[in-house]
């Protein structure tokens, strides 16, 4: 007779353990990339698969996770990270600091991320494919093999 599930309570603690580390590597990877993006005069499109593989395996090594919510949270944070640097990079760290703590100011970032994003430019659609991706390997490394 089993009174205590130990399995279901470490798996919840893992999955908890893995939100923890995937939610700090979203942030730090994702302002990384905006201080790099601010720095070089350059886009560099191809960091977010490295984002969303260092995300991914950062949740796999903490998580150990077998199951789809490990793979969505890959995916979610990646998502997160891509946010992070975007505003960053096109609003300047103090800036986006200085707003984290407005609602108000999500509003005109989000209005301008997305008509940014709705030009019809070959870069800006090479950008939200890298994007994708990004998301796609965030999702996929979340998980053991």
């Amino acid at each position: 007779m089993q009174i205590y599930n130990a399995d279901a309570n470490r798996n919840k603690t893992r999955f908890i353990e893995a939100i923890g580390a995937g939610l700090l590597a979203s942030i730090v990877l994702g302002t990384v990339y905006g201080i790099v993006v601010t720095i070089l005069p350059i886009q560099m499109q191809i960091m977010y698969l490295a984002v969303g593989y260092g995300i991914g395996m950062v949740i796999q090594k903490v998580g150990h996770g077998l199951t789809k919510k490990f793979c969505v949270i890959g995916a979610v944070f990646t998502f997160l990270a891509i946010v992070i640097g975007d505003s960053i990079s096109i609003f300047g760290i103090q800036t986006f600091f200085a707003n984290l703590l407005n609602p108000s100011a999500w509003v005109l970032f989000l209005q301008t991320w997305i008509s940014l994003y709705l030009s019809t430019n070959i870069n800006t659609i090479l950008g939200l494919i890298f994007r994708v991706m990004g998301i796609y390997i965030g999702y996929h490394y979340a998980v053991i093999f």
